[in-house]
């Protein structure tokens, strides 16, 4: 069965790896089959690249559990890119991969995904004029940019739940309860009746909208597994299975419940919202352990 196909691109610079991620918009019968798209996504990202940043693996999969994966050939990509050096005399070395440019994708519906793009080239110069936000990129730099927005809004998606833009509203809860010993860490949320449809024992739902109280053991918001079922007359009982203990009188607190479904949301316009400083990357080219030296 054709399916959209999961492109996880793996990225090196420096001490750091990263890896991003986006799925196809057309579904293939079988991962090789994506491998000429997967190579046009890898393109336009690897210019975006510092020097000192490379790709060190694409992988295509289907991502939805099946565990088959399938490894681009690094032949048929370019693997680095030569920016181009502003007459500032900037530096084209990659910056740290916690560095990254903060990029907002959104589809024609409204749905938003924030994502980060590291290892962009140091060539970023302040100024006191506009924007305000005293960041501007190199003239190389936003032509390729350029490039991958438009490779990104022709062919890519992100995958996502669904919300409230597809009418995804939460089920009242009307009853909750700590189930009895020896299920002690399971919880009974009685349902309306008319709502959730089948749902196998073992799947996953989401409470929401209950009140948070901090410092309990387990809050109720959140994904649940679902147990077993316990009906009831004007109402049915889902029992979940959590994994420690539930306070009481956390569970007095009503809210609601959804059964999370997920969607591939089209990117239909990509913007730079500046430069930001997160933590990402793992260190996989320095040793094992803490870095601090020994004094």
């Amino acid at each position: 069965m054709a399916k959209n196909v999961k492109v996880t691109i793996f990225f090196e610079a420096k001490r750091y790896s990263w890896t991003e991620s986006l799925y196809t918009r057309t579904t293939y019968d079988s991962l090789a089959a994506a491998a000429a798209r997967a190579k046009g996504l890898v393109e336009a990202r690897v210019r975006l690249l510092g020097t000192v940043a490379s790709i060190a693996e694409v992988r295509l999969s289907y991502g939805d559990g099946s565990r088959a994966s399938y490894l681009l050939d690094p032949t048929t990509y370019t693997a680095a890119y030569v920016p181009q050096n502003t007459p500032t005399g900037a530096s084209d070395n990659a910056d740290e991969s916690y560095s990254a440019v903060l990029v907002r994708m959104s589809d024609s519906l409204g749905h938003r995904k924030l994502t980060y793009l590291s290892g962009y080239p140091d060539l970023i110069v302040t100024t006191r004029a506009t924007p305000a936000n005293d960041v501007l990129f190199s003239t190389d730099f936003n032509t390729q940019f350029g490039l991958w927005k438009a490779e990104l809004i022709a062919n890519w998606a992100w995958r996502g739940k669904k919300g409230k833009l597809d009418n995804v509203t939460p089920i009242p809860v009307v009853n909750l309860a700590v189930a009895p010993a020896p299920n002690a860490p399971n919880i009974a949320a009685y349902i309306a009746t008319a709502s959730l449809g089948t749902i196998a024992i073992g799947s996953r739902i989401q409470l929401t909208g209950f009140s948070h109280v901090y410092g309990a053991p387990v809050q109720v918001n959140g994904l649940w597994t679902v147990l077993g079922f316990d009906p009831g007359v004007q109402v049915t009982g889902i029992v979940l299975r959590g994994s420690s203990a539930i306070e009481p009188a956390d569970v007095l607190k009503l809210g609601g419940v959804i059964q999370p479904t997920y969607d591939f949301f089209a990117i239909a316009a990509v913007a730079q919202e500046g430069v930001t400083h997160r933590k990402r990357g793992v260190r996989a080219l320095g040793p094992l352990g803490r870095l601090h030296k020994a004094k």
